[in-house]
């Protein structure tokens, strides 16, 4: 489905898209090229998130579970 609303012609669609955490990876980046500004800069910021969460998850250890 993602695949379908990626290509909307509505940058409204694109744009909600592209602000979604739930959206996979690889449909962000193509949205980061998208020709709305809007849509292009929110599709950056998402994936930006999620790698900060994901380096995140990287810096903690099994070890401070238990302290």
């Amino acid at each position: 489905m993602s695949e379908q609303l990626y290509r909307a012609k509505d940058p409204q669609v694109r744009y909600a898209l592209a602000t979604s955490e739930e959206t996979p990876e690889l449909f962000l980046k193509k949205l980061v090229d998208d020709p709305d500004i809007n849509v292009s800069q929110a599709a950056q910021e998402t994936l930006d998130d999620i790698r900060n969460i994901d380096l995140d998850y990287e810096d903690d250890s099994d070890d401070d579970f238990y302290d």
